[in-house]
């Protein structure tokens, strides 16, 4: 069974550059009984997410399709690939991260603000974001959250409200 992960959580680096899983992820982390391992890649929003092996391969099944059809692609994938990295939970809940993969998401050891990392649940995988991108991109996914939901509630065959000629 996956875990379901939600909500925002405050979290901090560590200078072994591992971040302490918060204690309601921990909750869902344990009940899944998964020990499985994890892959960790930078995302296009700037973050880092963390997956299961298994959401990770159905990941790229989606990705990828039926194979690197233009240079676009190509590109995605090989950042895709590139920047993934198998990560394990230590005994303590903390995931140590490459420095390398944190600093592309905006997270470094550097003084305390810096060190401020948000763990956000997305279902099936969490994000590690730096806290001040998070605050960014959440408020502008909430300027648009009607319209987003909307287009995504949209049945996929719905007929386009463009008027007939």
């Amino acid at each position: 069974m996956s875990p379901h992960f939600n909500g925002e959580h405050p979290a901090s680096l560590d200078p072994e550059y591992r971040i302490l899983l918060p204690a309601a992820l921990r909750r869902a982390r344990v009940e899944s009984e998964a020990p499985a391992p994890l892959i960790a890649n930078l995302e296009p929003e700037g973050c880092v997410c963390v997956r299961s092996r298994e959401e990770w391969e159905r990941h790229l099944e989606l990705v990828r399709g039926p194979g690197p059809a233009d240079a676009g692609a190509r590109r995605l994938s090989m950042l895709m690939g590139a920047t993934a990295v198998e990560v394990h939970y230590d005994r303590q809940h903390r995931l140590r991260f490459p420095e390398r993969l944190l600093r592309r998401a905006g997270i470094s050891r550097g003084d305390e603000d810096e060190r401020s990392v948000m763990v956000v649940g997305h279902f099936e995988d969490l994000r590690f974001w730096d806290r001040e991108r998070w605050a960014t991109f959440s408020a502008e996914a909430e300027r648009s959250y009607g319209a987003d939901l909307e287009r995504a509630l949209a049945p996929a065959s719905a007929p386009s409200q463009e008027p007939a000629d």
